[in-house]
């Protein structure tokens, strides 16, 4: 059973550290408003990708690269979106430490959880990651028992929550450091945030194979 269960663990371990929108977001969240409202946003890749993983478990589809590149291009837009909000309450001198005044910025768990499931709602990533990697694993671990499949999906979101749990703790504490430096972090953040958003636009815009990011 360990050798169908691995791939999860290694596959949630490698989605966790790889950089991207959510990540960003993540950190972003984490610096402006603290682990007790960002520790929620480890759910939000299982709830956006639900349907994902009934499309592709049970109806087997296939998705044609202009679903793909839509989603591209709405998630650039989203993420874009965010970032000039963030920029916003930035500029107004909000997600300063504890005295933040979120005059822009989601100032509940569940804004910031809807944001977050959107980011991966939005984002052809999901798509890529459970028909080209998770599926073949799913089936073979099915295979054996359909608590087997059940245990890898929890194995993999596991990892995952664990792993955003961390960046958020981390974060968090780095807040406390020093308000100037946090402010920094936070415009380094919004910049990146930008710069996926542009880049998820430019590959909605190319007719190219599109790459997970």
């Amino acid at each position: 059973m360990f050798q169908l269960i691995a791939p999860a663990v290694y596959l949630g371990a490698t989605a966790t550290i790889m950089p991207g929108p959510l990540q960003t977001y993540v950190i972003n969240t984490a610096l402006a408003h603290g682990w007790r409202k960002s520790l929620i946003l480890g759910f939000a890749p299982l709830l956006a990708d639900i349907p994902i993983i009934l499309v592709v478990l049970f109806v087997a589809q296939q998705f044609s690269p202009d679903l793909l590149r839509a989603l591209n291009l709405l998630g650039g837009v989203f993420i874009l979106y965010l970032a000039y909000s963030g920029f916003k309450s930035y500029r107004q001198g909000a997600t300063i430490g504890g005295s933040a005044r979120d005059a822009v910025a989601p100032t509940s768990a569940t804004k910031i959880l809807g944001r977050g499931i959107l980011i991966n709602a939005l984002s052809p990533v999901p798509l890529i990651f459970w028909s080209t990697l998770h599926a073949p694993n799913i089936l073979r671990a099915s295979s054996a028992s359909i608590w087997t499949s059940v245990l890898y999906i929890a194995a993999f979101y596991g990892v995952f929550f664990a792993g955003i749990t961390l960046f958020v703790l981390v974060f968090d504490r780095v807040r406390h450091l020093n308000p100037r430096f946090t402010r920094t972090l936070i415009l380094i953040t919004i910049i990146v945030l930008a710069l996926f958003g542009m880049s998820l636009i430019y590959q909605g815009l190319t007719p190219q194979t599109i790459n997970a990011i």
